[in-house]
């Protein structure tokens, strides 16, 4: 069955290059952000209709930053990253491209 509601996943491995730079200018307090871009291979899976080729090519940004103090454990981190992926070329997708989002909050603890 091809509909258009057909459940759907996008999985994937991607390599970045990345930069980072230390944004703090108050002493005692090291925030970092970074940002990049890279590659990935991508695969498409749905519940209903079988797919010819499901791994497709696609590239991403990614931005995000790092707060810590180097007087606690704790350090708070966000990162976004958008990708841009090919579509598998067959339905139930019509587009060309396929645009998704990544959002991620994190607490690291260090030792």
């Amino acid at each position: 069955m091809n509909s258009l509601s057909d459940p759907s996943a996008v999985d994937a491995i991607v390599a970045s290059r990345q930069a980072s730079r230390q944004t703090s200018a108050r002493v005692g307090q090291d925030d970092t952000g970074y940002a990049g871009a890279g590659y990935g291979a991508y695969h498409y899976r749905f519940a209903e209709s079988p797919l010819r080729h499901p791994w497709r090519g696609g590239v991403h940004d990614v931005g995000g930053f790092e707060i810590a103090r180097p007087d606690s454990h704790a350090a708070f981190d966000a990162e976004v990253r958008l990708h841009v992926v090919n579509a598998p070329g067959q339905r139930p997708v019509g587009a060309s491209k396929i645009l998704k989002l990544d959002l991620a909050l994190g607490l690291k603890w260090r030792f």
